[in-house]
C-alpha cells in the first residue's frame, strides 16, 4: 500500500471497530459491507418502482427493496461505466477525479472506499464483470482481491455472465474469517449490449418474431447511426425484451448472492447496497445505447439500500440523490471519516430523524455525456434538480467549420491522422472520408462526387485508440496537444457497411481543421504544425517549413456562419519552426443558449422530457433555466482537482473494449 495522508482519516483496528452510523435508527455497527452495481440498468426497469413503461421480472430485488429503503429519484453523473463507477467509489464527479471518459484512469492520489476500508481492517474483494473495468483503469485500488474477466479478446473476454460473477464471489465468501469485517463488491454487466439473454430467460417477448433484432454490439452501433430509422414497433418491442431478460437473468443471481451473504452468521452487523450507474437509451426519440445524451432514459438509476439490523424497512426517498452519495454512505456507516473534498452526501441524511435536522430544499445535481474528452465544448452539461433540467450546449462545440486541403488519398489500410495543435481547446484535426463507387473512384467532377456519400471523422485524446500505440510518439513541447483520430479504414468500413455503403474504394478527400469555438463566443484561433498520416508508411502532409503562402489551409464554408482564413507564421511552429494559423470569426448575434433544453417534470419520482420550454410563448428564456445555468458556470470556471488522463491500453484490452462498443466503434 502507498504512503498516503487522507484529510480528516483516523485508523481503525478491525477488532476495534466503533462504527456509529447517522441513519435515524440507533446507534448500529457495520463491519460487512456488499455493495452491488448494476450496470446499464433503467429505474422503469425494476418491478418496484412501480413504472407502467419498462419493467423486467425482478422479485429478488423488488423483495431487497422492501427490506430497506428505495430511493426513487437517484440519478448518475455521467452515464458511461467508468466514469460512473468512479464516482459511486470516491463520492466525486467526473469533472473533479478526472474519470471522464471509458478509457481514463483513477488517479493513484484519490482514496477510494475501498482503500479506506482496507486500512480500516476490512478484507476487500471485487468481482466485476467487465473489460471496461479491467484493473490497467485504476478502480482496483484498495482491493485485497480485485478479480475480472480474463481469456482471450473478443466476447469470450470482454465480459462475463451473472451466474459466473456470482459463483466466484460465493466462493470468496465462503473463505472468509467469521468475524472478519468485509467489503465486497459485486458488479453485474449482463444489461449492457450486446443483449444475449440465456433462452430459459427470454419470456418477454410474445409470438413468432422474424426481424432483423439480434441485440448485438454491432446492430446497437448501427441502430446509434441510423438512429432507429427502418425500425418498427415489433422490432422495438423485441430489442426491449432482449434488454429486460438480461435483467431478468441478473435479478435471478442476485438473489443468489444476497442470500449467501444474509447465510452467514457472523454476528457482525451488515450494510447493504445496490446500485446502477447508468441506464439505457432503447428506441426513445431514435436514441439508442448511452454516453452521449442527458436524458433521463441514461440518468435515472435504481438505488436501494438496506440499513443494519431492519431499521427504515420498506420505506422510501423521493429527495434527489445521486450516484456519488454511496461513498459516504459507505464510510458513515463504517464509521470512517469521509475525506475532504467529497462531494457526494451521505444517503442517511435523507432519513429520519437526521433529515429534519439537514434536509436542503432544490438539490442541484450536477451532469455530463462522456464523449472522448478534448475540452469541456466536447461535452454537454446539465443540471436536475426534483421538479426541472437544463441540458446545457452554451459550452459545446458547434457545427464543424472545416479549414483544410485535398488529398485524394485512397484508404485501404490502417492508419489514422495526426497532428500537433496550440490555442483554442476545440479544435481538432479532421478527415474527411468519402466512399465512391468504381465508376466514381476516378471522378474529379464535383457534382458526380457530391453523389457519394462522406463521413467527418475528427480526433480523439492521443493514447486512447489502440493503433496510437503502435508508432513512436513525438516528444509534445510545452503548450501543444498532440491529436489522433481514430483507426480511419476500420472506422470508415464498419460505419459504411452499417449504413450500406460502398467501402470498396473509400478515400481520403482532404485533411482538415475543425475550428467551430463555442456559442457566445466571436473568435477562435489555433496554431498547427507536423499534419502526418501515420499506417504502414508515416507520410508527413505538412509541417510548414517550407512552405509557401499557397500552402495555407481553404475554408470549406460548412458549419454555422463565419469567415475563416489561415497563414503560415515564422517561428510559431514546433520548437521555433514555422506554423500554420487558422482563425475564425462568428457573427455577433449567434445565440448561445441554440440546441439547450429546458424541462419541468410533472412527476419528479418517474420524469420525463416532454416538451422543451426553454423560452415561454412570448419568446423570452426561462428565468428558471437561467437559474439553473449558474451553478453550471461556477462549476466550468473552476479548474478541476485532477486533469483527466487515459489509461495506457494494450492491444487486447483495446480490443475487448472494441467488442463491447466503446472507443468508437
Amino acid at each position: 500500500m502507498r504512503s498516503r495522508t487522507i484529510p480528516g482519516r483516523f485508523m481503525v483496528q478491525w477488532f476495534f471497530l466503533p462504527i456509529l452510523i447517522g441513519c435515524g435508527g440507533g446507534e448500529e455497527y457495520v463491519s460487512r459491507v456488499l455493495l452491488v452495481t448494476l450496470d446499464t440498468v433503467r429505474a422503469d426497469a425494476i418491478g418496484c418502482y412501480g413504472f407502467n413503461t419498462t419493467k423486467a421480472n425482478t422479485p429478488n430485488l423488488d423483495g431487497f427493496a422492501k427490506q430497506g429503503t428505495i430511493f426513487r429519484r437517484a440519478t448518475c453523473e455521467i452515464p458511461s461505466t467508468l466514469p460512473s463507477h468512479t464516482a459511486i467509489m470516491t463520492g466525486l464527479l467526473p469533472r473533479s477525479s478526472g474519470v471522464r471518459c471509458a478509457a481514463d484512469s483513477v488517479p493513484q492520489e484519490i482514496a477510494t472506499v475501498a482503500e479506506l476500508c482496507k486500512e480500516a481492517g476490512f478484507s476487500t474483494a471485487a468481482f466485476v464483470s467487465a473489460a471496461v473495468l479491467d484493473p490497467v483503469f485504476g478502480l482496483n485500488q484498495g482491493f485485497d482481491v480485485y478479480n475480472t474477466v480474463e481469456g482471450p479478446a473478443g466476447d469470450t473476454g470482454a465480459e462475463r455472465s451473472a451466474d459466473e460473477t456470482t459463483n466466484l464471489a460465493l466462493d470468496w465468501l465462503k473463505k472468509q474469517k467469521p468475524n472478519k469485517p468485509i467489503f465486497l463488491w459485486v458488479h453485474y454487466y449482463d444489461a449492457h449490449s450486446p443483449y444475449r439473454p440465456p433462452s430459459e430467460e427470454d419470456t418477454l417477448f410474445s409470438g413468432p418474431y422474424n426481424g432483423p433484432i439480434d441485440g448485438s454490439a454491432t446492430q446497437i452501433t448501427q441502430l446509434i447511426a441510423r438512429k432507429g430509422q427502418g425500425l418498427n414497433s415489433r422490432d422495438l418491442e423485441r430489442l426491449r425484451s432482449l434488454y429486460l431478460a438480461e435483467i431478468n437473468f441478473v435479478d435471478r443471481h442476485f438473489g443468489r448472492l444476497l442470500e449467501a451473504f444474509d447465510a452467514v452468521q457472523t454476528g457482525l452487523t451488515d450494510l447493504v447496497v445496490v446500485v446502477s450507474d447508468h441506464g439505457e437509451n432503447l428506441g426513445e426519440g431514435g436514441r439508442f445505447f448511452h454516453g452521449a445524451d442527458l436524458y433521463e432514459t441514461s440518468m435515472h438509476i435504481p438505488l436501494l439500500v438496506r440499513w443494519p439490523d431492519g431499521v427504515h424497512e420498506s420505506t422510501e426517498v423521493r429527495e434527489l440523490v445521486m450516484a456519488m452519495d454511496v461513498a459516504p454512505t459507505i464510510l458513515e456507516a463504517c464509521g470512517l471519516a469521509i475525506p475532504e473534498g467529497c462531494e457526494g452526501r451521505s444517503l442517511a441524511a435523507c432519513l429520519p430523524p437526521v433529515r429534519e435536522q439537514t434536509q436542503e430544499q432544490n438539490r442541484v445535481g450536477l451532469l455530463e455525456t462522456e464523449h472522448a474528452y478534448l475540452s469541456d465544448a466536447d461535452k454537454i452539461f446539465g443540471a436536475v434538480t426534483l421538479d426541472a433540467k437544463l441540458i446545457d450546449r452554451r459550452h459545446y462545440r458547434r457545427d464543424p467549420v472545416l479549414v483544410g486541403r485535398a488529398l485524394g488519398t485512397p484508404l485501404n489500410k490502417p492508419c489514422y491522422l495526426r497532428a500537433m495543435f496550440r490555442g483554442d481547446p476545440t479544435a481538432r484535426i479532421v478527415a474527411h472520408i468519402r466512399f465512391h463507387t468504381a465508376e466514381t473512384a476516378a471522378s474529379s467532377d464535383p457534382e458526380i462526387m457530391s453523389n457519394q456519400p462522406t463521413i467527418l471523422v475528427g480526433s480523439s485524446r492521443f493514447g486512447t485508440e489502440a493503433i496510437h500505440a503502435l508508432y513512436d510518439t513525438p516528444a509534445v513541447p510545452k503548450g501543444w496537444t498532440l491529436q489522433g483520430t481514430t483507426e480511419l479504414y476500420r472506422r470508415a468500413k464498419s460505419y459504411g457497411d452499417s449504413l450500406g455503403w460502398p467501402t470498396d474504394h473509400i478515400v481520403i478527400e482532404s485533411v482538415a481543421v475543425d475550428l467551430p469555438g463555442v456559442p457566445g463566443r466571436q473568435k477562435a484561433e489555433t496554431w498547427v504544425d507536423e499534419v502526418a498520416l501515420i499506417g504502414q508508411d508515416v507520410i508527413l502532409i505538412d509541417n510548414f517549413d517550407d512552405a509557401r503562402p499557397s500552402d495555407a489551409y481553404e475554408d470549406a464554408g460548412v458549419g454555422i456562419q463565419h469567415a475563416a482564413a489561415s497563414r503560415i507564421e515564422a517561428g510559431q511552429g514546433v520548437n521555433g519552426t514555422p506554423g500554420l494559423h487558422i482563425a475564425a470569426k462568428f457573427t455577433a448575434d449567434e445565440n448561445a443558449w441554440a440546441g439547450t433544453e429546458f424541462y419541468s417534470f410533472t412527476d419528479p419520482v418517474f420524469p420525463v422530457e416532454q416538451q422543451n420550454i426553454l423560452y415561454a410563448e412570448n419568446g423570452s428564456l426561462s428565468e428558471t433555466a437561467r437559474q439553473l445555468a449558474e451553478p453550471i458556470d461556477r462549476w466550468l470556471r473552476t479548474p478541476p482537482a485532477h486533469l483527466s488522463v487515459p489509461a495506457t491500453l494494450d492491444k487486447e484490452i483495446a480490443e475487448k473494449l472494441g467488442t463491447l462498443g466503446y472507443l468508437g466503434d
